[in-house]
């Protein structure tokens, strides 16, 4: 199965990749889309301190006990279980549940919150090891997609299995 992701560009001419999907949170009564930026060199999944204030998340009342360093920032770290819903190749919808870190900056004054606006919502590296996602992405291409095939494994001489 192929998650189709979007390549663009996101503040230069460099391409990021994206993935668009709608994100929901049960216990904070959360439904709506969103995009994170796939960083395959982040540990964790994080909703931006943007995207939680644009969801009128509490964010001044959460627990401030998960110390988090981001593009050279500090961030408490909220972690909360969600579901994320994406569109496959063929339009079909696919359910992951995974629990997400919101991002609060450690000062919360209107100062600190615009320098972090600019920091983007995140999938990281967690999410592709829980749900056995292989990430693939060709700048040349370009393409970009999530898929649960694993792709040729040299050692092994297989051209592709089934996790």
């Amino acid at each position: 199965m192929r998650i189709p992701l979007s390549i663009e560009n996101f503040y230069s001419d460099r391409k990021v990749v994206f993935a668009h999907f709608f994100l929901q949170i049960p216990s904070m009564r959360v439904t709506r889309a969103l995009s994170a930026v796939v960083d395959s060199g982040s540990p964790f999944t994080s909703i931006a301190t943007r995207d939680a204030l644009s969801m009128s998340l509490p964010i001044r009342s959460f627990d401030r006990d998960l110390l988090t360093q981001l593009a050279g920032f500090k961030f408490w770290g909220k972690n909360v279980k969600a579901t994320l819903s994406f569109r496959d190749a063929e339009s079909k919808v696919v359910r992951f549940t995974h629990t997400i870190r919101i991002l609060i900056p450690t000062k919360l004054d209107e100062v600190t919150i615009r320098e972090v606006q600019d920091i983007p919502s995140l999938i990281g590296t967690d999410f592709l090891e829980d749900n056995k996602l292989t990430f693939v992405y060709s700048p040349s291409a370009p393409i970009a997609y999530f898929d649960t095939e694993v792709p040729y494994a040299p050692q092994t001489g297989a051209t592709s299995q089934k996790p």
